[in-house]
C-alpha cells in the first residue's frame, strides 16, 4: 500500500543529459513520457464479466492511434495474447471472487496484456507476482520478459520475495533497505551453474554468505533486514555511478500518441455497457419479474367499486405503485456506475474521457429503462382498471424511470455501494412523503413553507410529477358530478392537495398554465391550485438535470483520484489527512446539492417561458 508517513524529496530525471531538438534542445522530463507509459496495478483491475480478449481489445481500442484500424488492433491483441500465454483462454470470462473465471496467473497476465497491447515505451508494474505461487509467478515474469522484448518496451517492476531464477529475468536491480535507503543498484548478471552472479559477488564482498541450498533472493532480504544501515553506508562509500546509455537525438513524434476521438470513445463505452448488460441479464430479468409481482400485489390489494370511491382508491393505488417502482428500479440503477468504480479509475488514468464514459453508460441504460417501463405499463394497464391510455401511461412510466435512474447515477458516483443503496431507499420514501399524496403536507402547503422557498422539495420529487400526471389524465374520464364530489371529499379533497377543478380544463403544461399574460413561478402556480400535470416534459427535464449533476460529480470524483488533488480527497493516513479528506468530500457534496437546487430554482422561477418553448417540440401523444 501507499505509505502515509515521511516526506517526498528529490526528483526523477529521464536519461540526464539527453536533449531533443524538437523541444528547442530542452531536456526531456517525465511529462514527455506520459503518453508512452503504461502501468499495471497490484490488483487485477478489469471487467470481470468480459472475456480475456474483450478486456484487452477494449484497452487497445481506447488507446489506439487515430489511424489504427480494426485489423491492426486485432493483430496487436493476437500477438500480445500469444506472447503472454493466454491465447488459449481468450474467450473465457475473467471472473472475480463471486463468479468463477480464469486462474489468478492468467488474470495477472491479462492485466499486463491490457497495457502491452498499447505498445508503451515504458511499463511500470506494481508487485506483479503478489498472490501467485512461485511457479506461476515465474511463468508470468518469463512471459512478460518475452513480450516486452518483442515490443521493445522497458519494464520497471516492484517485486517481493521471488525465486532467484525469477529475479534473474530482470537485467538490473535496485534493492532498498529500511527507510528507503539504497543498498544496491546495478546489474544482476547471468545465472550460470556454479558461477556467482554480479549481484552475489557484490554482497559476498560485503560479508554476506549464501548457503548452498538457499534461495539467494531470500538471503539478500534477510541481510537487508539485519544489516540494512551498514549495507547502505557501504553502497554510498563505494561511489558506484550508474551507467547511462547513449541515445540519439530524439524527436517529438516518439513521445506523442494521438488519442481516439471523443465520439469513438463514447461508442466504445456504449458497446462495453451493452455487453455487460447482456452478461448481467439475470439481474435485469430478476428486477423485471419483481416489478411485475409488485404491480400484481398493489393492484389486487387496492380495488374498489365505481364512482368517487374508485377514484380515491385509484389515487392510493397509483401512489403506492409508483413508490414500489421507484424502490425497485432505484436499486437496479446502482449497477450502471456502482459496479465499475475501480475499473473506471484505471481507464480514466489510461486516457478514457470521463464525459464519453458517462454518456456511453447512460445511453446503454436506456434499454433497461425501456424494459422495466414496458413491464410495468403492460401489467398495470391490465390490472389497475385505469382509464389512461396505454401509450400515455408508457410515456409517463418511461419518463419516471428515466428520472429515477438519473437520481441514482448521482448516488452511485458519489457514495459507496452500500451507502448508495441505503440512500436510494431513503430518498424514495422522502419523495413519497413530499409528493403531496401521502397524507402529509400538500403541494399547496409546501409551496408556502419556509417563506415560500419549500416548493423546491416537491419540485425535485419524481413521485409528485408521476402522481400529478396520472390524476390529471384520470380526471378526464369521470363525470362532472363525481369530480365536484371529489373536490369536496372529506377523505382526500383534491382542492386541498393543490388541484383546483376550475383550472383543470386550462391545463396545457406540466409546470405552468400558459394562458396567463405573464409568467408564473412554480410556487405561485401551486399556491393557486394549479397542480395539474398534463405533460411528461417536467419529468424528462428533471432527469436531464439529475444527469447533469451526476456527470459533474463523476468528473470531480475521477479528477480527484487521478490528479494531484488526491492528497486532499483521500481518507487514509493520519488524523489530519482524514479530516481534510472527509472535509473535501462533504464540501464537494454540498456544492453538488447547491448546484442542483440552483438549477431547479432558476427553472422553477421562469419555467413558463421554457415550457412554452418546449411545447412546440412535444409530441402530441405525450
Amino acid at each position: 500500500g501507499q505509505a502515509s508517513y515521511g516526506a517526498v524529496s528529490g526528483g526523477l530525471r529521464v536519461t540526464p543529459g539527453v536533449r531533443s531538438s524538437a523541444w528547442f534542445h530542452s531536456e526531456l522530463t517525465i511529462e514527455h513520457l506520459r503518453h508512452v507509459t503504461g502501468f499495471v496495478p497490484q490488483d487485477d483491475i478489469m471487467h470481470a464479466d468480459l472475456t480475456v480478449r474483450e478486456n484487452v481489445t477494449f484497452h487497445a481500442e481506447m488507446r489506439a492511434h487515430v489511424t489504427a484500424n480494426e485489423e491492426v488492433i486485432k493483430q496487436k491483441v493476437d500477438r500480445v495474447l500469444k506472447d503472454l500465454g493466454v491465447d488459449h483462454v481468450e474467450n473465457q470470462i475473467v471472473g472475480d471472487a463471486m463468479k468463477r473465471g480464469v486462474s489468478g496467473g492468467q488474470r495477472k497476465r491479462t492485466s499486463i496484456a491490457m497495457e502491452l497491447c498499447t505498445e508503451p515505451l515504458l511499463l511500470f508494474l506494481d508487485e506483479p507476482t503478489s498472490g501467485l505461487d512461485s511457479s506461476t509467478a515465474h511463468e508470468c515474469i518469463v512471459s512478460l520478459r518475452e513480450s516486452a522484448v518483442h515490443a521493445g518496451c522497458t519494464v520497471v517492476a516492484v517485486i517481493h520475495q521471488p525465486r532467484f531464477e525469477t529475479l534473474c529475468q530482470f537485467e538490473h536491480l535496485i534493492l532498498l533497505g529500511n527507510g528507503g535507503h539504497v543498498v544496491y543498484a546495478g546489474p544482476i548478471g547471468q545465472l550460470r551453474p556454479g558461477v556467482p552472479t554480479t549481484l552475489e559477488r557484490y554482497f559476498m564482498h560485503q560479508g554476506v554468505e549464501f548457503p548452498a541450498r538457499s534461495n539467494p533472493a531470500d538471503v539478500l532480504l534477510d541481510a537487508v533486514q539485519a544489516q540494512g544501515p551498514d549495507l547502505a553506508r557501504a553502497w554510498r562509500s563505494a561511489g558506484i555511478q550508474p551507467q547511462i546509455a547513449a541515445y540519439p537525438d530524439l524527436h517529438r513524434s516518439v513521445f506523442q500518441r494521438h488519442a481516439i476521438s471523443w465520439i469513438k470513445a463514447a461508442g466504445l463505452c456504449i458497446r462495453l455497457a451493452m455487453t455487460q448488460m447482456e452478461r448481467r441479464g439475470r439481474h435485469v430479468w430478476t428486477t423485471m419479474c419483481t416489478v411485475i409481482l409488485g404491480v400484481i400485489i398493489v393492484c389486487e390489494l387496492m380495488k374498489a367499486s365505481e364512482g368517487v370511491d374508485k377514484v380515491i382508491w385509484f389515487m392510493q393505488q397509483s401512489s403506492f405503485g409508483s413508490l414500489m417502482l421507484m424502490l425497485l428500479v432505484g436499486v437496479a440503477a446502482q449497477r450502471i456506475f456502482g459496479l465499475d468504480r475501480v475499473t473506471r479509475l484505471r481507464e480514466a488514468k489510461a486516457g478514457m474521457p470521463t464525459l464519453a464514459y458517462f454518456i456511453g453508460k447512460d445511453c446503454a441504460s436506456l434499454i433497461e429503462i425501456t424494459v422495466y417501463s414496458l413491464a410495468y405499463t403492460a401489467w398495470y394497464s391490465w390490472l389497475s382498471g385505469m382509464y389512461v391510455k396505454p401509450w400515455e401511461l408508457f410515456a409517463l412510466v418511461w419518463s419516471f424511470v428515466y428520472v429515477v435512474y438519473g437520481l441514482n447515477h448521482i448516488l452511485a458516483v458519489t457514495l459507496s455501494p452500500q451507502a448508495a443503496q441505503l440512500t436510494s431507499v431513503v430518498l424514495s420514501f422522502v419523495s413519497f412523503a413530499t409528493s403531496g399524496i401521502s397524507g402529509g403536507p400538500s403541494v399547496r402547503d409546501m409551496s408556502k413553507m419556509a417563506g415560500g422557498r419549500a416548493w423546491i422539495v416537491p419540485a425535485v420529487s419524481p413521485l409528485r410529477w408521476f402522481f400529478g400526471f396520472v390524476l390529471t389524465k384520470q380526471n378526464r374520464f369521470i363525470g362532472e358530478s363525481d369530480r365536484n364530489l371529489l373536490m369536496q371529499s372529506t377523505y382526500w379533497p383534491l382542492w386541498y392537495l393543490g388541484y383546483d377543478a376550475k383550472f383543470y380544463k386550462d391545463c396545457r403544461s406540466g409546470f405552468a398554465e400558459l394562458g396567463q399574460q405573464h409568467s408564473m413561478s412554480l410556487r405561485d402556480e401551486w399556491q393557486h391550485g394549479r397542480g395539474w400535470v398534463c405533460s411528461t416534459m417536467p419529468l424528462l427535464l428533471l432527469g436531464v438535470l439529475f444527469r447533469f449533476v451526476a456527470a459533474l460529480a463523476l468528473f470531480l470524483s475521477t479528477y480527484g483520484h487521478t490528479s494531484g488533488w488526491t492528497a486532499f480527497t483521500t481518507t487514509q493516513g493520519g488524523a489530519t489527512a482524514k479530516m481534510v479528506g472527509y472535509g473535501a468530500r462533504v464540501l464537494g457534496a454540498f456544492f453538488l446539492l447547491l448546484f442542483l437546487v440552483a438549477e431547479v430554482w432558476v427553472i422553477g422561477l421562469v419555467f413558463t417561458d421554457v415550457a412554452d418553448a418546449l411545447k412546440a417540440y412535444e409530441p402530441s401523444w405525450l
